[in-house]
């Protein structure tokens, strides 16, 4: 393989990251990793990395399977950031959705470079469609994170195809498996069944606890008067429909917006300058106005948010966004309930 990462062991440019008790214990996580594990932990925690760390340990082709294509697109970004504090441009990273190559830093073969990322449909796809058969082998036998798990129960028939997966992996196979979850749920039991075997990080009853050390405040608002408040205050918006974020980006003259209703092309350009804007570094002030497409895979930190409620995993990952890196001094999350 084309790939040589070190693990680094002293601070890299301007990242100090890198130099902190966070970054040893996501060291160690990499470590403990082993056959089947899921490790809980939120947003913000670093899961990314922790499975880099992983990759960069074994040398292994892996796979990288996310339960959207949004989420695909920034973990994607993301990956290609943090590989290039590690000063290793050998490592070959492919986006593939809807059955093509997306982007790639590298002139490889469908699903054959060193990092596929790729979304849970594409991935289980060879079940079904003997045309990707080739491509069993590679499902069942390379290491694999599963990132954001959480969001692939539904009552879908994609769930029970992903269970089965899982099933043969962690029985009949040796290949090893990092789940990732930002929420406390546990839903190893469909697979482990008897054996017991799955490692679950820290523990069954516990999660990781944030690495944000600054303190958020949380406003729960009721009034329109609030709210209008609210919403010239923050920073980003978060709505639960494509109408309301496309009424808010309007009446409060928000300088972005994205919902999941764009066209590849357009998402694709949206979520890369969300990502400029918001991403590590950045000194740019500018405003969002989302649809719940952002709650979960963007690599992006704000001050200020104001979020209209959908559910406490939904609130457990947007507020997740808020001084996601510890440079704003704390952060401001206003929440409010809404008919819309």
């Amino acid at each position: 393989l084309k790939f040589n990462m070190k693990i680094p062991t002293m601070v890299i440019n301007d990242c100090q990251y890198l130099n902190t008790e966070r970054f040893d214990e996501q060291l160690e996580i990499s470590d403990i990793i082993k056959k089947t594990t899921l490790l809980k932990a939120p947003t913000g925690f670093g899961k990314t990395l922790v499975g880099l760390l992983w990759f960069a340990k074994h040398k292994e082709k892996m796979l990288w399977v996310c339960p959207t294509n949004n989420l695909s697109y920034g973990i994607y970004k993301s990956i290609l950031n943090e590989l290039k504090l590690f000063g290793d441009n050998k490592v070959s990273v492919q986006l593939y959705l809807t059955s093509e190559v997306k982007e790639s830093n590298c002139n490889c073969e469908d699903f054959e470079a060193d990092i596929v990322i790729t979304n849970l449909d594409n991935y289980l796809k060879p079940n079904i469609d003997g045309s990707y058969g080739s491509r069993l082998y590679n499902i069942y036998n390379r290491k694999t994170v599963f990132d954001e798990i959480q969001e692939y129960i539904t009552e879908a028939a994609l769930f029970a195809c992903f269970m089965s997966t899982m099933n043969i992996r962690h029985r009949y196979t040796n290949t090893e498996t990092l789940c990732l979850s930002a929420t406390p749920l546990t839903f190893f039991e469909y697979w482990d069944n008897t054996d017991n075997k799955t490692i679950v990080l820290p523990n069954k009853e516990d999660h990781y606890q944030s690495k944000v050390n600054q303190y958020i405040t949380i406003n729960c608002i009721e009034t329109n008067e609030e709210i209008d408040k609210a919403i010239n205050d923050s920073d980003i918006i978060i709505s639960n429909s494509v109408s309301e974020t496309q009424r808010k980006k309007k009446e409060y003259k928000q300088d972005l917006i994205i919902h999941s209703q764009y066209l590849d092309l357009d998402k694709k350009e949206k979520i890369s300058n969300i990502l400029d804007v918001f991403g590590k570094n950045s000194n740019i002030e500018k405003t969002l106005s989302s649809s719940l497409i952002i709650q979960s895979g963007f690599d992006i930190s704000t001050k200020s948010m104001l979020d209209s409620v959908l559910s406490p995993e939904s609130t457990l990952q947007r507020i997740g966004r808020i001084d996601r890196w510890n440079n704003k001094d704390g952060g401001i999350y206003n929440c409010y309930l809404s008919n819309n």
